[in-house]
């Protein structure tokens, strides 16, 4: 373990004596910023929207089941209640229905809330994925672009554990945003 800790404080210390600061090139770039202005951050934001109502209608079509199913219960109890003139047998059978309305009621109650905690992890890990790759491509071409340019490049939308921001001052250091977002954009296809 002193081993490794040994070449790596050479390591850095080899860098810190080969690198001064003229030979440093800093860059920095909103990310925040080229991520929202991205046009694939729009077309995937389209997409969740269109897979959103596509579970909105799924979860509506099994509420308009529960609904009936509800409606036709609360008809049948108010039967029960207000019928005095059934006989015995057919009140027994309107409870029995009714019991197994109840039991209907549950299952269908127990489809909803199971239909609708899966879609809603779905659309979760549908969003993670997009995001992710959306920040992989603006990370590559971010690198693709300062590659040869410039030594290092600094988020300044970046925020460190402590909520405050990463880069807390920088004066005569080159904003690339503009250009990243040029690049990235450049693919974008015509409006149809």
């Amino acid at each position: 373990m002193k081993r490794i800790i040994v070449s790596v404080l050479f390591t850095f210390s080899l860098i810190g004596w080969s690198l001064n600061a003229a030979d440093l090139k800093i860059a920095t770039i909103d990310v925040q910023d080229v991520f929202k202005n991205y046009y694939k951050t729009a077309e995937a934001e389209k997409q969740l929207q269109v897979t959103a109502a596509s579970n909105k209608t799924q979860v509506d079509g099994i509420m308009t089941d529960y609904n009936k199913l509800r409606e036709q219960a609360s008809a049948l109890q108010n039967e029960l209640t207000t019928d005095a003139t059934s006989s015995e047998t057919a009140k027994k059978a309107k409870t029995e229905k009714l019991k197994d309305l109840f039991g209907e009621l549950q299952k269908k109650e127990q489809e909803v809330k199971t239909t609708v905690t899966q879609l809603e992890r779905f659309m979760q890990d549908q969003q993670l994925r997009e995001r992710k790759r959306i920040v992989e491509e603006i990370t590559k071409t971010i690198e693709t672009y300062s590659k040869g340019k410039y030594t290092i490049v600094l988020d300044k939308t970046g925020i460190n554990l402590n909520g405050t921001p990463t880069l807390l001052y920088s004066e005569g250091v080159t904003d690339i945003t503009a250009e990243v977002l040029k690049q990235l954009n450049a693919a974008k296809p015509a409006a149809k």
